[in-house]
C-alpha cells in the first residue's frame, strides 16, 4: 500500500499577500524571469459575495515560487501583474470559472493544461485535486478552508497555506498527466477539449433566471409574479450591498413566500429566515415586491411555462409527449455512445456531450458531421463517434 503524506504547508512555507503597489511591481519582474508554464488558482466569495470576480490569485513557476496576488487593492500594480502573467502557458486545476476570473483582472492565458480535462480523458473516476494529488504524488492536502469567505480581510495565514497548497504541487500533477496521455495515445484529445475550453465564449445568461428549481410547483401566474418579483428585489440588494442572494433569502425560502404568502404580505414576519438579522433588514423591499407583484394587470404576468428561445429545444423528459419519435432516437443515441464510452474506459458525455447528442436525436440530420462540428464536438470526438452514429442515421 501506498503511504500518503497529510502536507498542511507549502514546500517553502505560507507566502503573505501581496496587494501593494511596490510587492506587485517586484513579483511582475520575478514572473517576467521565470521558466516555464505558470501553475494557477483562483478563490472567489462564492456563496458569500455576489461578485464573482477574483479575491486571491495563487501562481507558481520555476524561478518565481508561490505568490498569493490580492488583485483588488493596487489597480496599478495589477495591471503589471496581468501584462507579465498574459500570453504565458498555464496550467489550471477545472479551468472553467477560473479562466472568467482571470479575465476579469485582464489576464489572458496562451494556452491552457487543464489537470481536471487530462483526468477525464484518461477515465479517472475521482478527478478532484486532492484525489489526483493523493493517488498520483502520495499526497494529502489539507481542503479545510475550500469554502471560506475569501474577501475577507486580512486573510488568516491557514487560509493563505490552504491556497498556496493548491498551486504547490500542479505543475508536477500536470507532467505525470501528460506522461500518462502520451502513454494513452490521448494527448491530442487533451489538447483539443483544453482549445475548446480556452476558446469558449462567455457563457449566455440563464433565460427568466427566476425560474428557479420547484419554480413549476407554483400552480397560478400570480404566484410566479411574487417569485419573480421577490428574485428581482433580492438580486437588487445583493448586487448594492456585494452579498451573495443566498445568503439573503434562500431559493427554499422564495418559493415558500410565493407559494404560501401571496394573498398576505404581513406574515413575512412568521418566515423562519426572515428572523435572521440580515434578512429583516430588508423586509420593507420583500413587502414591496409582493405588492407590485399583486399590482400586475392580468397580461404582463408571466407565463407558467418559459416559452423555448429560438433554436432551443425542450428538456429531453418533455420529449415523450412532444416528440416520441426524436426520444426513442435519444435512446439509441445515448445507448451507443454509452458503450463506446465504456470500451474507452471514460464518461459518455466526455465522448460526447449531452446537448449535442440531444442535438442529433432531434433534428436527426443526414450531414452528422456537420451538425457535430456545428454543436462543439472536437475532431477526437467526431473521428470515434461518427462511424457509429452514421449507420443509425441511414437505416
Amino acid at each position: 500500500m501506498t503511504t500518503v503524506k497529510l502536507v498542511t504547508v507549502p514546500r517553502e512555507g505560507t507566502p503573505k499577500p501581496l496587494a501593494s503597489h511596490e510587492e506587485l511591481t517586484r513579483l511582475a519582474q520575478r514572473i517576467r524571469a521565470g521558466r516555464g508554464p505558470i501553475a494557477c488558482d483562483v478563490e472567489r466569495g462564492h456563496g458569500f459575495t455576489y461578485s464573482t470576480r477574483a479575491y486571491l490569485i495563487q501562481i507558481k513557476r520555476e524561478g518565481v515560487g508561490i505568490g498569493l496576488i490580492d488583485p483588488t487593492v493596487s489597480t496599478a500594480g495589477m495591471a503589471k501583474i496581468a501584462h507579465c502573467l498574459s500570453g504565458a502557458d498555464y496550467v489550471l486545476h477545472a479551468a472553467d470559472q477560473d479562466l472568467e476570473s482571470l479575465r476579469g483582472e485582464g489576464i489572458e492565458p496562451a494556452s491552457l493544461f487543464d489537470t481536471e480535462i487530462a483526468a477525464l480523458v484518461l477515465g479517472y473516476d475521482h478527478v478532484g485535486l486532492a484525489a489526483l494529488t493523493e493517488s498520483l504524488l502520495g499526497i494529502k492536502l489539507a481542503k479545510e478552508h475550500q469554502a471560506a469567505n475569501w474577501s475577507r480581510r486580512p486573510l488568516p495565514e491557514e487560509w493563505c497555506a490552504y491556497a498556496a497548497l493548491d498551486v504547490d504541487y500542479l505543475l508536477e500533477l500536470a507532467a505525470i498527466l501528460s506522461d500518462k496521455l502520451q502513454a494513452a495515445n490521448r494527448y491530442e484529445w487533451a489538447l483539443q477539449e483544453n482549445a475548446h475550453v480556452l476558446a469558449a465564449p462567455p457563457r449566455r445568461p440563464k433565460p427568466d433566471p427566476w425560474r428557479i428549481k420547484g419554480a413549476g410547483r407554483l400552480a397560478s401566474r400570480r404566484k410566479l409574479a411574487v417569485l419573480r418579483q421577490l428574485w428581482l428585489a433580492r438580486e437588487e440588494i445583493g448586487r448594492a450591498e456585494n452579498i451573495s442572494p443566498s445568503r439573503l433569502l434562500s431559493k427554499s425560502a422564495l418559493l415558500s413566500i410565493a407559494d404560501s404568502l401571496v394573498d398576505d404580505p404581513r406574515r413575512l414576519t412568521h418566515v423562519r429566515e426572515l428572523s435572521y438579522r440580515r434578512s429583516r433588514r430588508y423586509l420593507p423591499q420583500w413587502r414591496a415586491a409582493i405588492a407590485q407583484a399583486k399590482a400586475l394587470p392580468q397580461e404582463e404576468l408571466p407565463a407558467l411555462h418559459r416559452p423555448l428561445e429560438e433554436g432551443e429545444l425542450p428538456a429531453p423528459r418533455e420529449w415523450r409527449r412532444v416528440n416520441p419519435e426524436a426520444a426513442a432516437r435519444l435512446r439509441l443515441v445515448k445507448d451507443v455512445i454509452a458503450a463506446a464510452a465504456h470500451d474507452l474506459g471514460i464518461r459518455a458525455d466526455i465522448l460526447l456531450g449531452a446537448r449535442v447528442q440531444q442535438r442529433l436525436a432531434w433534428e436527426w440530420p443526414m450531414d452528422i458531421e456537420a451538425t457535430l462540428t456545428e454543436w462543439g464536438a472536437r475532431p477526437w470526438q467526431c473521428q470515434i463517434v461518427l462511424p457509429i452514429l452514421r449507420p443509425l442515421v441511414e437505416d
